[in-house]
């Protein structure tokens, strides 16, 4: 990524902060620290390859497998 992307998106990092629960109906994600986020949207990063968790609700129609920035 360029100097700044990150920031201008106002994304937020959290490496190594594991997602132990996530609340799609509520748009909310309780992470490893016990921390709790809220989110209108949420991108699963999964790793290198695209892979689908096998979670409820994940196919339906808005879910998508991204591979790269570009997607």
């Amino acid at each position: 990524f360029e100097s700044g992307w990150i920031e201008s998106n106002r994304i937020e990092l959290l490496p190594s902060t594991r997602v132990d629960k996530l609340h799609t109906d509520a748009g909310e994600l309780v992470l490893s620290n016990g921390s709790t986020l809220r989110a209108d949207k949420i991108l699963l990063c999964t790793g290198s390859r695209a892979r689908m968790p096998e979670i409820g609700g994940i196919v339906r129609p808005g879910v998508f497998s991204l591979r790269t920035d570009l997607d």
